[in-house]
């Protein structure tokens, strides 16, 4: 029942399924990663050599973060998992409104919800804010596009902003 509500949900708002996405434990450090996740590490490999995964940083970003590129100083977070909004928190924006809205209704008891919320509303800004505030070079993505546009421009500039860290500028 649980799943078939967060899809009927999700769907509802416009966003497509792609084929499941299989979370593996990697054998060697025991770390649970996506298949996608899989993919971005062996292209930022192929691209800039080491990247370490569930990079911790207690100083300049104290959460782990899903790459951390030592040649470029660069934390990346792949938010894809529902959990994250599927997009940046903004609570200004409409559909933000309603999605929180609807969060708020199941969180009230579902303990599962109430995590989800705080995590998309409150956890995710706070690090993007974090990283702002601390001149730490962070990209957060949110779907493969997003990772392929990055990835495929290494040329575009970037400048950072509060409202979503990081703008490309083609």
């Amino acid at each position: 029942m649980f799943k078939e509500e967060v899809i009927k949900f999700l769907t509802e708002r416009g966003y497509k399924f792609e084929k499941k996405s299989k979370v593996v434990s990697d054998p060697k450090t025991g770390i649970s990663v996506s298949k996608d996740e899989d993919y971005i590490y062996d292209k930022l490999v192929e691209k800039y050599g080491t990247v370490k995964r569930q990079y911790k940083d207690e100083e300049r970003y104290p959460w782990e973060c899903d790459f951390y590129i030592p040649s470029e100083d660069l934390f990346i977070e792949y938010l894809k998992h529902w959990s994250h909004g599927r997009r940046k928190y903004d609570p200004k924006d409409d559909q933000c409104k309603e999605d929180k809205k609807w969060l708020e209704k199941k969180a009230k008891d579902n303990e599962f919800y109430k995590r989800t919320l705080t995590q998309w509303t409150e956890k995710d800004p706070e690090k993007e804010e974090f990283a702002y505030d601390h001149g730490v070079n962070l990209v957060v993505l949110y779907n493969m596009r997003e990772f392929n546009t990055w990835y495929e421009n290494p040329d575009m500039q970037y400048i950072p902003i509060f409202a979503a860290c990081f703008v490309f500028l083609y």
